[in-house]
Formats: structure tokens, sequence, C-alpha cells
């Protein structure tokens, strides 16, 4: 569970929230309480939108660095773009004919967010409301590898850039759901009798004398405030730490993402080079829980609707179509007989597991012979995907392939093995 830095902050307006509409005395009037609580509600989408919507981000799942397949480091036909973490690093362990790695970022989630969602832009409904978060979760990456084909070495690189959105906000978005529920919260805070209670006898009594500034009334609060912050990080830690077990229990939800990217090739030993294609993808992930069911309280489709159950397992199915345009074949890089070559390329993948550890099995429609669109890609494979057990100051992903592609060497099919690592570490002050 990631440190609430931001608590206190929210424990600061309360405190001046109370201070400027709180009768010390008796209880408040609906207008004052009213005034109050949007106050604290204000002062919880602020503190949101300068983190950047950081401490909403889950460790379900590694982020992806799209521009991997494009350099040819990743021989996987498919990637989901499942943007819950800002950050991260794609590390290739073992692969006898590629190496290489890259990063991925998404800017609107770094401390300086570019381009910036606002909460109400962000909370908001229609069609206008999914264009603010899917600009949030644009994520850039860039990756670099080096392929041996035909006993020539070849560096390629690759950029792209990547989006997605849930098809149920409310109900998956991580962000959307946070966001949510520390409104809820707040907009709690004032009619929980109890709470207020002890708010009273540790922060707001005795009351400051009579004459006393505003400023020096929120020194004092602020001093006092110490003592009941127990009582509110306890409070938010446990509906917090609720909300991202739920939902990361939930790795499967449904979303749609978009990748567009390019790049450049080169042969080393001659020094010819070409723009690697365009490349553009669709891919579409829906899948559900396995097992027994036990109801869920988060993610609400409606203020009084039900929540999704919460399952031990699940599974995904995702399905990838991609468009390549004027890809150019390795082998005939520095040549006279120079080709480029357009292409289609299907995927499927279906996966099985929890928010730990995940089997996979995926088939494309790549050919299986020399110079074609993919060469180096999976048309088969299976896998399995292990959360790493670091929680801080990083979450890392071990991946592991066995299938079918085409060897770049000996121009047919070979069964290859990849091991991968995928590093997110938690840069919320980026």
């Amino acid at each position: 569970m990631r440190q609430l830095s931001h608590v206190p902050k929210l424990l600061a307006a309360c405190a001046i929230a109370a201070a400027n509409f709180f009768a010390l005395e008796s209880a408040v009037a609906d207008p004052q309480k009213d005034q109050a609580t949007t106050t604290l509600v204000n002062k919880v989408d602020a503190n949101a939108e300068k983190a950047a919507f950081s401490y909403y981000l889950l460790q379900d799942s590694a982020t992806q660095v799209v521009a991997s397949g494009l350099a040819g480091v990743d021989p996987s036909a498919i990637t989901v773009v499942d943007n819950t973490r800002s950050y991260g690093v794609y590390l290739k362990a073992f692969d006898r004919d590629n190496k290489g790695g890259g990063f991925a970022i998404t800017p609107g989630r770094a401390k300086a967010p570019f381009p910036y969602v606002s909460v109400p832009e962000y909370l908001s409904k229609g069609l206008g409301g999914y264009w603010k978060r899917a600009l949030n979760a644009t994520t850039f990456s860039y990756a670099q590898g080096t392929s041996d084909v035909g006993g020539k070495s070849y560096r390629r690189r690759a950029a792209t850039l990547s989006t997605s959105i849930y098809f149920k906000p409310e109900r998956d978005d991580p962000v959307y759901v946070g966001i949510t529920k520390d409104r809820e919260w707040a907009n709690a805070v004032f009619n929980n009798e109890e709470m207020m209670k002890r708010y009273r006898e540790k922060v707001l009594m005795p009351p400051p004398p009579d004459g006393t500034s505003q400023e020096e009334i929120n020194m004092i609060l602020d001093a006092r405030i110490v003592e009941f912050e127990p009582d509110i990080v306890a409070q938010v830690t446990k509906s917090r730490t609720k909300m991202e077990a739920e939902l990361s229990k939930r790795w499967y939800r449904p979303m749609l993402s978009f990748v567009v990217g390019t790049g450049d090739a080169r042969e080393e030993s001659s020094g010819a080079s070409a723009r690697l294609g365009t490349h553009a993808a669709m891919v579409l992930r829906y899948g559900d829980g396995l097992g027994k069911a036990t109801p869920g309280t988060m993610g609400k489709e409606t203020a009084n609707g039900k929540a999704p159950d919460n399952f031990e397992y699940g599974w995904a199915l995702t399905a990838s179509a991609k468009w390549v345009k004027d890809e150019p074949v390795l082998s005939s890089l520095g040549t006279a007989s120079f080709v480029r070559k357009d292409a289609t390329i299907v995927a499927v993948r279906g996966t099985m597991g929890n928010q730990t550890w995940r089997f996979l099995a995926e088939a494309s429609n790549v050919k299986s012979r020399a110079g074609e669109v993919g060469e180096g890609t999976f048309r088969r494979a299976l896998g399995v995907e292990w959360k790493l057990p670091f929680e801080n100051p990083s979450l890392g992903w071990l991946h592991m392939r066995a299938g079918k592609r085409m060897d770049m060497k000996a121009g047919k099919e070979e069964t290859a093995v990849l091991l991968t690592v995928t590093i997110s570490p938690d840069v919320k002050g980026f």
C-alpha cells in the first residue's frame, strides 16, 4: 500500500472548513455544513490534480512498452495498452537473435502533467469524458533493438503513441473510481457524528480566544490536527486499500486500446538505413471472473447501482488488428532489390490467472516464411507472467514465452523461448 501523502492536506482542508463554517459550541446549520463539505470536496479534487492522479494508479499489471514490438525486441504480435502506471522500463533478458530494451511514460500523469486534465473533465459523461480520459492516458514509448538476419546485424529504433479507454469507467477505471470514492468520503465526513465528536474534542476545543486572526487560527488548527490525523488516515487507508484490492482482482477489465508508431532500421556493416513503415493498431480486451463470487463494494455503475462481484481468478480474451504500411524487409536493406511491404496482422490471446500470475496462449496470422512483415514475431505461443515480489520502490513483472516463429537467420520456422522483465518504478515525484 502506497503512502497516503495527500491525507494531511485533506486534514488541513477539513480544519479550515470547520473553522470557517462550524459553530464551535453547537451543531452546524445545514447551509454551513454544505459549504464546509464543498470546501473539502474541492480540496480533494485539487490534490488529485496536483498529484496528476498518481496515487490512484494500480499495480495489477506491467506497463506496456508498445514500441518494443516495432523495434524487434518483443516478438509478441499483440500488446494490451493497460496504462495503470505512469512509467515503465522494458528489459530483454534472453533471446538468441534479438537484444534491446525500451521505456514508456504517460506525460499526463507526471508531476507537471501534459496534457492537463481536471477532475471534472476526467469524470465527465459522454464522448467528451472518454476523450479526456484517453488524453490523460496517452503514453509515449521508445525502444531500440538489434537483430541478426542472414549473418548481418540490423539496428531498429521505434517510437509509438498509444492510449486506452474503459467501456465503463465508473466501474473499471482506477482513477475514476478512486476520485469518486474520495469525494464520497469528503461528502460524508461532516455527517459522521462519532467522527465529528472526536474532531471537536481533539481539534476545535477549546476555541481560539476572541480577536484571534484567521492566520493564527489556522496555525492552531494545524498543530492540533496532528492528534486527529490517525483517525482520518485509518479511514482513508481502509477505503483506498479496499478499492485497490477489488480493482486489482479484476485485472481483466474490458477496455479498448489504440496505437500508432514508426521508426527506422539500419544495417550495421554498410550503414544503409530506411524508415520503418507506419504502424497502427486497435486492441480489444474483454474478460470476467472465475470461481466463487463475493459481493463487490467498489466501482458502482450508478449512484445506487450494484458493484461488480469479486473473484479469486479471472479470464480475458484479447483481439488485435494491426495495419502496417511500407515496412522494409530487413534482409533487402542496402541491396539493389530493396523491398517494402504492407500487411494486416491479426492476433488473438487468451489469458487466465489472478493479480499475481497469469497463463496465456496466443496466435497470429504472421506468415511463416522469410521476407515477410513480422519476421521474428510469434505465430503461436504459450506463456506465463509473474509479478515479482516488489512493492516499494518498484513494481516488476517477469514474462516468459515459448512458441513458433520465423528463424531470421535460417529462413525457416523455429521454436523459440523469450524471457523479459518489465519494471515500473513508483515515480510520483517525477
